[in-house]
């Protein structure tokens, strides 16, 4: 997700912090080609290891898997990305009306609470006016298909203030 979210956001006139555990990060090229987009547009890509600077001024708090689903979690593993779990008290360092989502499927209790794929506007519930965000991919990726391809500008697509993504990705 994160190697995905660096070459994209900057497509698209958003900025992009990506934060997780030292020697966890996204990979080099990605990173190297993210910042050069980032440059070209005008955005921000940024590598940090503090979760609380990552999401401060953030609009959406977007996180990942800390295991594949064929890796059992080890209790290093565990111990090592806890401090990067998306709780109650980490989306109060964001501001006020940020998001929250996922990659799926979330693991509650390990990348986030209960409370916060719950709350915090998050499309990771399903509510009873709602969808989870997984049934919501299809529109949105055929969005960005149609801007990208549709002669959309840059600044069409920034509008006039660019949003932010905090990632924490281990």
């Amino acid at each position: 997700i994160a190697n995905s979210l660096l070459h994209a956001c900057p497509q698209f006139g958003v900025h992009l912090t990506i934060c997780g555990p030292e020697g966890e990060d996204a990979s080099e090229r990605a990173y190297k080609r993210g910042r050069e987009l980032a440059g070209a547009a005008g955005t921000v890509v940024r590598l940090v290891h503090d979760p609380i600077e990552a999401v401060a001024d953030a609009d959406v708090v977007y996180t990942d898997v800390w295991f594949s689903m064929h890796e059992a979690p080890s209790p290093e593993g565990l111990q090592k990305y806890r401090p990067y779990q998306v709780n109650a008290e980490l989306m109060a360092r964001a501001p006020k009306d940020a998001v929250f989502m996922h990659c799926m499927p979330v693991h509650r209790g390990s990348e986030a609470t209960d409370d916060v794929a719950d709350r915090f506007r998050s499309p990771v519930r399903r509510g009873p006016h709602g969808l989870a965000q997984a049934e919501q991919r299809a529109p949105p990726d055929g969005a960005v298909e149609a801007q990208r391809g549709g002669g959309a500008t840059d600044a069409d697509a920034a509008g006039p203030h660019p949003h932010q993504i905090g990632g924490l990705f281990p």
